[in-house]
């Protein structure tokens, strides 16, 4: 009986890479210049077929959560958010998921919103029009 290693998640701030305990090789790879989630080794003889979802950069929060779903959903890896890349930080902290919370916890819909911002676009062109008198 061979035992299984468990497998490797490295990262060094720019790029996240996931490699199989089994054979060493690489099932996916992170970056700001594109996703690429792999078949197992075994896979690709049997199908002839590498990729299970590629993807050129660059890339964002949204597939950085993307990505890690999809290693739980096929290879069962859980990827801890201490591995994502540093330029995605700054985006993190503006997810469109966490405004859609905040706009849901305040009960405003996509119209009320739309009113809102409306609304205060006719309060900046009246500033400015009066500004420039």
């Amino acid at each position: 009986m061979v035992e299984v290693m468990d497998n490797e998640i490295k990262s060094d701030g720019r790029t996240v890479w996931v490699n199989s305990g089994e054979d060493g090789t690489n099932l996916a790879r992170f970056s700001k210049m594109g996703i690429d989630i792999h078949k197992t080794s075994e896979q690709q003889i049997a199908t002839g077929k590498q990729c299970i979802d590629c993807k050129p950069g660059p890339t964002s929060y949204s597939d950085w959560k993307g990505f890690k779903q999809t290693m739980l959903d096929i290879y069962k890896i859980k990827i801890s958010n201490k591995h994502m890349p540093d330029f995605l930080e700054k985006e993190k902290k503006f997810d469109t998921n966490d405004f859609k919370y905040y706009f849901g916890r305040n009960h405003h819909t996509v119209s009320e919103l739309e009113e809102m911002v409306e609304e205060r676009n006719v309060m900046i062109n009246n500033f400015l029009e009066e500004f420039e008198k």
